[in-house]
């Protein structure tokens, strides 16, 4: 959508930003607010708008002393690089778990760990080879001055989303909550303490009542397609997968809906919330 007539673009489940740093650049001079109530990612970010050339500097020191994959030449010393970074991403998930070291010794934890795990899922996951050569490299690194530059005006909080939600046409509002796990082997300890209402986390997300915040949200938008259910795999180790919703949003409207579950469309008048055809 068209951001120009809006005061504020506001994102609740901040994560990797990637959404966020493309509006700021597109709307730089809109109010941007973001926010993720997982303390050591809203650290990362924190430190980075505040410190950032620091940040790149630490984390590129570390990353040289593990070692760089050479472009042209043999790689002679693959499983030196390999042993250094997978003790580093150790040490480095330790301060996250344990919430070790001062706020920009975590932002620098939280860094690598993120871009050397599988899925970027920090404190739950494991160290990847693949990640190790693909997503921590020189490249990235020296992103994050840059990124520090693009984010300073930023308003980052940590707060529980519902503190955030507002019915105000003048906010545009966006949100990707955590995924729902089937299978509690996928969830680690960690994951299961990460959201909750402010003072205390709860044992898990909860995505009914989250469904329920969101319906309350008075607005003029409705759904007017959805695909119900899509499964989507990754290289999680144990090959989590995840089951995706592709949902369309337009102005309310007299217009049919279209939900498409299992191959089959069904024409309705409404799609509430849950994805199933209801009266309102």
């Amino acid at each position: 959508p068209d951001l120009k007539q809006l005061s504020e673009y506001r994102e609740l489940f901040l994560g990797g930003g990637s959404l966020a740093l493309a509006i700021t650049k597109k709307y730089p001079k809109l109010k941007i607010l973001v926010n993720d109530y997982f303390e050591p990612l809203y650290n990362f970010w924190k430190v980075l708008q505040s410190r950032g050339d620091e940040l790149q500097e630490e984390v590129f020191k570390l990353k040289r002393n593990c070692g760089v994959k050479p472009i042209k030449t043999k790689d002679t010393y693959k499983d030196q690089r390999w042993n250094k970074t997978t003790n580093l991403f150790n040490k480095c998930k330790k301060i996250i778990i344990e919430d070790k070291g001062n706020s920009f010794e975590r932002a620098v934890a939280f860094y690598i760990i993120n871009r050397v795990s599988f899925s970027g899922l920090t404190a739950t996951s494991s160290v990847s080879k693949s990640c190790t050569d693909s997503h921590f490299t020189l490249h990235s690194i020296f992103r994050l001055s840059a990124y520090k530059e693009l984010i300073k005006n930023w308003q980052i909080t940590n707060k529980s989303y519902e503190e955030l939600l507002t019915d105000s046409k003048k906010i545009f509002i966006y949100l990707d909550p955590p995924y729902e796990f089937e299978k509690k082997k996928y969830v680690a300890k960690w994951s299961l303490q990460v959201y909750g209402k402010s003072g205390s986390a709860s044992k898990s997300f909860n995505h009914r009542l989250f469904c329920e915040n969101v319906k309350n949200i008075k607005n003029n938008i409705e759904i007017i397609f959805a695909h119900k259910s899509v499964k989507w795999k990754n290289n999680a180790r144990d090959n989590a997968g995840v089951t995706v919703s592709i949902i369309g949003l337009k102005k309310t409207s007299n217009i049919k809906k279209r939900l498409f579950v299992d191959g089959y469309e069904r024409v309705c008048n409404n799609i509430n919330p849950y994805l199933i055809i209801s009266e309102t």
